[in-house]
């Protein structure tokens, strides 16, 4: 009965060792969706603070920002990090905090083409390995997903017929 106990006590220890030095994995999310009552494509990317200040590479702490400055910092890095080139307007609306998590929204517009998406958003800070795009056009659903070495993509972005 002792040997039983004492290796099941061995069997959960080595189950949860990993878990003791485990380390969470944030993957920047991009959702672009169609909005038919503005005819616009709304951008929204969802980054971790934590992971944002350390891709910024500086001693930033993104929480005692004003949202202005907050905002700025935040749009100029999204910027730099994820390119988007097709004959459309772009327009930055801004960014704010939530938690862990911030918020940076765009809006799109111009005609249906299929555009050419570089996205680099938290390149390899700290176990960042990924970065996903969603695009909703109205009636369907699909996922581009950009490793650390991805280079450019072409992302359909063709509205939903209606």
């Amino acid at each position: 009965m002792k040997n039983k106990l004492v290796a099941c006590f061995i069997f959960l220890g080595v189950l949860l060792a990993p878990l003791a030095d485990a380390h969470r994995i944030e993957v920047p999310v991009t959702s672009i969706d169609w909005n038919a009552r503005s005819d616009k494509w709304e951008i929204t990317h969802r980054l971790s603070a934590h992971d944002l200040e350390t891709a910024l590479g500086s001693n930033i702490d993104i929480s005692t920002l004003s949202d202005e400055e907050l905002s700025k910092l935040v749009c100029d890095y999204v910027e730099a990090h994820f390119q988007i080139i097709g004959i459309m307007f772009l327009n930055r609306i801004g960014a704010e905090m939530e938690g862990d998590a911030i918020w940076v929204y765009y809006e799109l517009w111009g005609w249906d083409q299929t555009v050419i998406v570089r996205n680099h958003l938290l390149a390899g800070a700290d176990a960042t390995a990924a970065a996903l795009i969603n695009i909703n056009d109205g009636t369907s659903k699909r996922s581009v997903i950009f490793d650390v070495d991805a280079g450019w993509k072409g992302v359909p972005l063709h509205r939903a017929p209606g």
